[in-house]
């Protein structure tokens, strides 16, 4: 494993959480919402990821379709 990836993610998460951390009290359900939706959206992506190579019928999909290797 590379660990520039992590350093990436690391920066990028850095960058966005850092505005989203400076919100009027009044922002935060809207700010819980929008922390929630990103989750999701993670949870989607990775749910895909496992559940598309372990079926036969996506067999034909290349490897390194879903996934940075």
């Amino acid at each position: 494993m590379e660990y520039k990836w992590i350093f990436i993610a690391l920066v990028l998460g850095t960058i966005i959480g850092v505005p989203l951390g400076k919100v009027a009290m009044t922002a935060v359900p809207q700010r819980t919402a929008l922390s929630h939706a990103f989750g999701a959206l993670c949870v989607a992506l990775v749910g895909t990821a496992e559940f598309l190579p372990a079926h036969a019928r996506c067999a034909a999909l290349p490897d390194g379709v879903l996934s940075v290797k």
